[in-house]
């Protein structure tokens, strides 16, 4: 058994209020709890998202041209690791690239192993496609998770 250390950064947020305002609006104080624990939320989604992409191995921007080659490379790439992935998430950018990719000058046509169901989830080679709106534009993060 080993020790080990850890820095830990922190992240906060805070409002300024007048007094007075909290009490001519009672509302005010619950409405501000639930904004602040939102964007605190959505930071952390970002370092995670942020720190995922740092580690991982298939980090490149995603181009019109053969995007579902690289996307399949990388779930290679993870395979090969010895981790079995389990979905993708891509920013909505990514994401729409993929859905609106189309061969060479022909009619939009959705690239083979794609699937769409009729509520609009996404498949792709059997791994659901899930759009996460905090991830850097055109960034795609395949995962084990």
């Amino acid at each position: 058994m080993h020790t080990v250390s850890v820095s830990i950064d922190y992240l906060a947020g805070f409002a300024r209020v007048a007094r007075q305002l909290l009490e001519d609006l009672p509302q005010l104080e619950s409405y501000l709890s639930r904004s602040l624990t939102e964007d605190f939320e959505t930071q952390l989604d970002i370092l995670v998202y942020n720190a995922l992409l740092a580690a991982s191995p298939c980090k490149s921007a995603l181009s019109d041209t053969l995007l579902l080659s690289k996307l399949i490379d990388y779930i290679t790439a993870v395979e090969n690791a010895g981790h079995v992935p389990n979905f993708i998430a891509a920013n909505p950018s990514a994401w729409a690239k993929l859905l609106k990719s189309k061969p060479d000058n022909a009619g939009y046509s959705l690239p083979g192993g794609v699937n769409v169901d009729q509520n609009g989830n996404s498949v792709l080679c059997g791994l659901p496609l899930i759009k996460i709106s905090t991830l850097p534009t055109d960034t795609v993060v395949i995962g084990d998770f």
